[in-house]
């Protein structure tokens, strides 16, 4: 769907104050070194603040690319038919040292009645890869991630929830917006980008499939996404 001259426009200044901070970060750091007001045995703390704020910068602007890429799309590029469980398993095992540290409890993690999604399997695991990853950077230590599979009137249903900071109800549509990101977000994980749910929001409608958000402040966030099987 073609977009607006005023969203557009929104988008573009939103980007602007995104890229705004990191970039008067690293100006205010370099300069400081390279003016002296900077002591030469403080360089590797702040040269590593300024590490910090390209990788930043590279996310925001990669996840920006991709959003644009799969909001072009009319259709999926490439569909096949897939074992949606085991994409799941094969994302967690990506975070299984996050995981481990927090000591984090996964339930339901399981390639027993398999069910199957028809699409373009490199877009799919990006949607899944943010909303696992999101959940567990957001489970409390010593907390839970629950996930469930199951098939409804031709479509696969997975949902993922996670104890922690949780959502609030007005906070279920805005979540999925470019660069939204709520106030418990931005206390517990500074970096975030707020682009992760909105690029999977844009995936899950390209196949023609929905999402929602559901949850409580300071209980738990859950995300269930339906595609076709």
């Amino acid at each position: 769907m073609k977009k607006s001259e005023k969203e557009i426009a929104e988008e573009v200044a939103t980007l602007s104050h995104e890229l705004r901070s990191p970039l008067t970060s690293i100006a205010g750091f370099v300069d400081g070194i390279l003016d002296g007001t900077i002591p030469e045995k403080d360089y590797m703390h702040y040269l590593r603040i300024v590490s910090a704020e390209v990788k930043r910068l590279t996310e925001i602007t990669s996840k920006m690319l991709d959003n644009s890429k799969i909001e072009l799309l009319d259709a999926p590029v490439s569909v096949q038919k897939f074992p949606l469980n085991e994409s799941v398993i094969r994302i967690f095992c990506t975070f299984e040292k996050i995981i481990e540290g927090k000591n984090i409890t996964v339930e339901g993690l399981s390639g027993d009645n398999p069910v199957t999604v028809t699409g373009d399997l490199g877009l799919i695991t990006q949607a899944l890869y943010n909303l696992i990853e999101n959940a567990v950077k957001y489970t409390n230590v010593n907390g839970c991630i629950s996930v469930s599979f199951s098939s409804e009137n031709g479509f696969s249903v997975f949902s993922i929830r996670n104890t922690g900071a949780g959502i609030s109800d007005d906070e279920k549509e805005k979540i999925f917006s470019k660069f939204y990101r709520s106030e418990s977000a931005k206390k517990n994980q500074p970096d975030g980008t707020g682009l992760g749910l909105s690029i999977t929001k844009a995936v899950v409608n390209l196949h023609n499939g929905t999402i929602y958000a559901d949850g409580i402040p300071d209980g738990f966030a859950e995300f269930t996404v339906r595609l076709p099987s």
